[in-house]
């Protein structure tokens, strides 16, 4: 029998220093919503209605533990204003590099969006976590100076 007309490549994978810290758990959820179906847009894998309703739950229970007011807005239209902002309603999850995927997240998590109830357990009023935006700089300052100060 011929061999197998196969390419193969060596991929090399360097962890980031420092790494960037970020809740597993959310991380996940957000990954098997953008690539469950890889190469449909954002939009429509996060318009599902079981998405919809996951997402919907936990927000209710964010703003219940959080002692927030939910917004009078569907959860279909908090999504589509936070794909909107990062102009990313139409873009496919394969095209998408890390670092917008953590912007993304942060994104969704400033909204009280959550893609886990992480919360279980927790007590009204308990204060969460929250991820700062220096995660996410682009680095566009201008000084070109990446080394950390004493």
């Amino acid at each position: 029998t011929p061999p197998p007309e196969v390419d193969s490549m060596v991929v090399k994978i360097v962890p980031r220093y420092p790494p960037i810290e970020v809740d597993f758990r959310e991380w996940d959820g957000l990954m098997r919503i953008c690539f469950g179906r890889k190469r449909k847009t954002l939009r429509s894998s996060f318009c599902m209605t079981y998405t919809l309703k996951t997402l919907e739950d936990n927000y209710t229970t964010w703003c219940a533990l959080t002692g927030n007011r939910p917004e009078k807005k569907s959860m279909k239209e908090k999504v589509l204003e936070v794909l909107g902002s990062l102009k990313l309603a139409e873009q496919r999850a394969i095209k998408i590099d890390l670092d917008t995927y953590f912007k993304l997240l942060l994104e969704f998590n400033k909204r009280g969006i959550h893609f886990t109830n992480m919360n279980v357990g927790a007590k009204i009023g308990d204060s969460q976590a929250a991820l700062p935006d220096e995660l996410f700089m682009d680095g566009a300052d201008g000084d070109g100076d990446d080394a950390m100060e004493d």
